[in-house]
């Protein structure tokens, strides 16, 4: 039983400090390129933010995959600016997930107080 992924959309927050999240974007797995595995192994996700802000300052994002309305995978996690502009994200499908294609979630905010 093989399952696909595709991407849904990036959602961006951002909060009122000197750095900002202007755009996320989910490269891999997509419509296009979808990603085929079995539940209970790992897939790659990736993606990309478009900021502004000072090295040392950090982000969080939160990585969810849903089958439906439910969430079959979930991450969340913090990020140095330094870091750079990609991230890639291994993601476990739960075991026992169905066969189909599933929708990926991907948010990044800058938190409130915190950063130089």
């Amino acid at each position: 039983m093989a399952l696909l992924l595709a991407c849904s959309l990036g959602l961006v927050m951002a909060a009122p400090t000197s750095a900002t999240v202007n755009s996320v974007s989910i490269p891999s797995p997509t419509t296009a390129a979808p990603s085929k595995m079995r539940a209970g192994t790992e897939v790659d996700v990736v993606f990309n933010l478009t900021r502004t802000g000072s090295a040392g300052e950090y982000v969080d994002y939160i990585i969810e995959i849903y089958q439906r309305s439910a969430i079959i995978s979930s991450w969340n996690g913090t990020m140095p600016l330094d870091s750079g502009d990609t991230l890639v994200s291994p993601m476990i499908i739960r075991a026992g997930a169905a066969e189909g294609s599933y929708t990926v979630w991907v948010a990044v905010r800058h938190p409130i107080g915190t950063g130089s």
